[in-house]
């Protein structure tokens, strides 16, 4: 069975992040009121401010899964639990052109046990011009559902295959139950945790699962009346497990309903069998300068 990490973001949200922190710092003004008022969700009592300036360093120059945690990288943490469930014999990971040096350096370091392979997917594009005009370049990006069906066309991968986004931090993540499902069912196989919150939800994907774990109905980005419909605030995160015959509904999902990386499952899960699990444990989204230093924070001493 075959791994692909999607990780050719850009993290353009950590980056601003980091550059509103570096200009309140060389204004002078940078403390507990001023990173409130920009809506930070910490304080220079939460980190050390000469940490909190490095690590802003780091972000403006290192992709998300590359971004240190606990002594190791985002990456490091995905690479770790596929290893330990004994499944996979291939990592792939889908890199842009901007940090494909920084992935093939970190690769070479890399204890895997199981083979890695980079592929860049050719975008090329200056970091700060896309946080300062990101519709600019947006159509340039491809997408987690475009590096999905790059991945699988340029690695001629024709194998089970677990896709799933490399910005995730998954130390407390276990994946052997989700392999030992896919395993049992031999069908599509997804988690899912509770978001509780009918509004958040309408930024990300809702589904409901039956009694017998199989996935009843998906809404990619829905409504509000979506959500009501389907009595649910199950979300899940970019985690997918493919049997081999069911990699062409990938293409054709893209094809018919567009570039979302939800729509595999909402065009999949009325035409063959998709179950779900409750996710095995928490993972970390390093979405923004405030949940990683929460991360951060909660495996280091700072």
């Amino acid at each position: 069975m075959k791994a692909v990490i999607l990780a050719a973001g850009y993290g353009t949200r950590l980056t601003k992040d980091a550059l509103k922190i570096e200009r309140l710092s060389e204004n002078n003004n940078l403390n507990n009121a001023t990173l409130k008022k920009q809506g930070f969700l910490f304080d220079l009592d939460d980190i050390p401010l000469q940490k909190l300036i490095e690590l802003c360093k780091i972000v403006r120059e290192k992709p998300k899964a590359l971004l240190p945690i606990n002594n190791e990288t985002v990456i490091d943490s995905t690479v770790e639990k596929l290893s330990a469930t004994g499944a996979f014999d291939h990592i792939y990971v889908v890199s842009n052109a901007t940090y494909y040096d920084q992935f093939e350096s970190w690769k070479q370091q890399s204890s895997s046990k199981i083979p890695i392979t980079i592929l860049n997917n050719g975008v090329d594009i200056p970091v700060l011009g896309l946080v300062e005009d990101k519709d600019q370049y947006e159509h340039l990006r491809k997408g987690l559902l475009g590096d999905k069906i790059n991945a699988l066309e340029k690695f001629k991968i024709d194998d089970d295959v677990f896709i799933l986004a490399g910005d995730n931090y998954m130390k407390n993540v276990d994946f052997k139950p989700i392999v030992d499902l896919f395993q049992k069912k031999k069908s599509i196989v997804i988690t899912y945790y509770d978001v509780g919150d009918k509004q958040a939800i309408q930024r990300m994907s809702v589904l409901n699962v039956g009694s017998d774990g199989k996935v009843k109905d998906f809404v990619e980005k829905p409504t509000l009346a979506d959500v009501e419909r389907l009595q649910s605030t199950l979300a899940f995160p970019p985690l997918y497990m493919y049997p081999k015959r069911t990699i062409p509904m990938i293409h054709k999902a893209y094809d018919a309903l567009g570039n979302k990386d939800g729509n595999v499952i909402q065009y999949a899960h009325d035409k063959t069998d998709v179950f779900a699990l409750p996710l095995p444990g928490k993972r970390y989204d390093i979405g923004n300068f405030s949940s990683y230093i929460s991360t951060i924070k909660e495996f280091e001493e700072l």
